[in-house]
Order: C-alpha cells, then structure tokens, then sequence
C-alpha cells in the first residue's frame, strides 16, 4: 500500500468569519471553525506516492519503481510510480501521472471514492472538512441542495462536497449547541491553481450564504518543502488571501463534468 504523503495545509482568515466564536441567542445563527483552507503541493492523481531512493522502496507487488522528475535537485528523494506510459498498465487502465487509473465518462463509471476527473477514475486529491456550529437559540436548518460553488470553471475541482449526516429532503437540521460536518473535496482535472467560493445557504441569521474560501495547486507530484520535508525546492503556494477570491461570488461555473 503506498505510504501517505505530507502536503502543507494553511488555515487562512477571510471574510471576517474564521474562528469566529458564537454567543448563542437571537434566533438561529452559524459559525465556521474556520472558513478558508489552503493546499500548497497536491499531487494531481490523487494518489499517495511513496517516497523512494531506489526501487527497492517501493511496493513490487503493484509494480512500483522509483521515479525521478527531470531536473530534480541532486540528493532529493524520487516517488514510487507505477507506469511512465500506458504500456505500463493493465487491464485496460492508462498511466495517470504515473498511476494506473481506468479511464471514465462519469463517476458512474467509477468505484467510490474515486470519482470521474480529467478522464480518469481518481481519489480526491484531498478532502477539507469545515465545522459548522449552530450557535444560536433556535435551530440551524441548512439548504443543502442550495449550497453553490462560485468562481471560474477552475472552482469545479472544489464543487464536490459531502455531509456528516445524510440530508432529508433536501436540508439539515442542527440543534443549538450542535455542530455538523461539511467535506469538500479537492478534484483537480490538470495541473494547475484553483480557487472557489463555496456558499452555504441556511436560516441563520447572522451569515446566510456562510461562504467558505478553498484553494489550492496541483502539482504533477506531491512536494515536500524544509525544514520538515524532503524536498530542497517546491514552487511557491497558489496566492490566497482576501483580494484573490475578490469577484468570484459573480460568478458560476460549468461543473455538470462533476456530477
């Protein structure tokens, strides 16, 4: 089984709402444990590579041999790749930055978690789980079937998302003093940046939508930067601060490739 990367995950402050604490009282009312989180060096596949010096640390059973990328610097570890090209892979799969992934129209074409991205059966990329507290003295019903990614097409990678208990009817209701958990997972179709507005529309009175802020950068392999990684250089992380998500409530994506 391949060994789990480490990827650098910032909790940023936008919108005035991260960590904001909740008094209670006055109807209902909603509050982020934060609102905003950044991916620095994802790997684009979804897969947790390992890392390796030479072939002998990677895994034989699954074919594995140790990749170095053209122009990586001397005495920085490889990653365990399982194909260089299609040829590389079996039944029907196809080399998916160096995994072997069959290859998809939908996510109905897919085994859960995977999920159909960039032609390609992948896990997510990552999942950003947000806390969302009901604070006040009523209770929290929240719309989920409104809930709205905004942004470019580039905000889709973060369209997919996921609740902690099963909404009924299209809404979900959190009792004061409770709390529940959005997922949002990270699918990103290339390499590149990405950024998204998600909204979550409710009753509450003090933030309806509650917009949460993801963004991240995809990379053709996980990258792990000093002082606590393996690696000597990694690129510089996707700019996300208050200006970079400034116009992106305006707009709507095309996301039905993420259904």
């Amino acid at each position: 089984m391949r060994s789990t990367a480490r990827w650098m995950i910032g909790l940023l402050l936008l919108g005035g709402v991260a960590l904001a604490a909740g008094c209670g009282g006055g109807g209902a009312e909603i509050e982020p444990g934060t609102n905003a989180r950044l991916l620095c060096y994802v790997g684009v596949s979804g897969e947790r590579a390992g890392r390796c010096n030479e072939d002998s640390n990677c895994t034989e059973a699954e074919g594995e041999f140790c990749w170095f990328a053209d122009g990586a610097p001397e005495g920085d570890p490889g990653h365990c790749h399982q194909c260089l090209d299609d040829g590389g892979c079996l039944g029907g799969a196809q080399c998916d930055h160096g995994a072997c992934h069959a290859t998809c129209g939908s996510s109905d074409d897919c085994v859960s978690p995977a999920r159909c991205t960039g032609g390609f059966c992948r896990p997510p990329a990552y999942n950003l789980d947000f806390q969302l507290s009901s604070t006040g003295d009523k209770d929290l019903v929240i719309d989920t079937d409104r809930t709205a990614v905004r942004g470019g097409d580039d905000a889709c990678a973060f369209s997919r998302v996921e609740w902690s208990v099963a909404p009924t009817d299209g809404t979900l209701t959190v009792a004061p003093d409770d709390d529940v958990m959005v997922r949002v997972l990270f699918t990103p179709p290339a390499v590149g940046e990405y950024k998204a507005v998600i909204q979550i529309y409710s009753n509450a009175e003090n933030h309806s939508p509650l917009n949460l802020y993801p963004c991240g950068r995809a990379l053709e392999e996980t990258c792990e930067p000093p002082p606590n990684g393996m690696d000597s250089v990694c690129p510089e992380c996707v700019p996300c601060l208050d200006d970079d998500f400034a116009g992106l409530e305006a707009q709507t994506p095309d996301c039905a490739a993420y259904d």
